[in-house]
């Protein structure tokens, strides 16, 4: 027979599981958007005025 008080302690590990999952993914989500954005090398080529399409 259980006592009434049985199992507090997993669903207390279920929740401070869920809680710590939620900083890890707001932390990482904040890292990911605080990082510079990648610099981008690429230019627009503007094709010759004597080129005909």
């Amino acid at each position: 027979m259980q006592k009434s008080g049985d199992g507090w302690l997993d669903q207390r590990l279920i929740e401070l599981a869920a809680v710590v999952a939620v900083v890890v993914l707001i932390a990482s989500g904040v890292r990911y958007l605080n990082e510079p954005a990648p610099a981008i090398h690429a230019s627009f080529i503007v094709p010759s005025q004597t080129v005909h399409w």
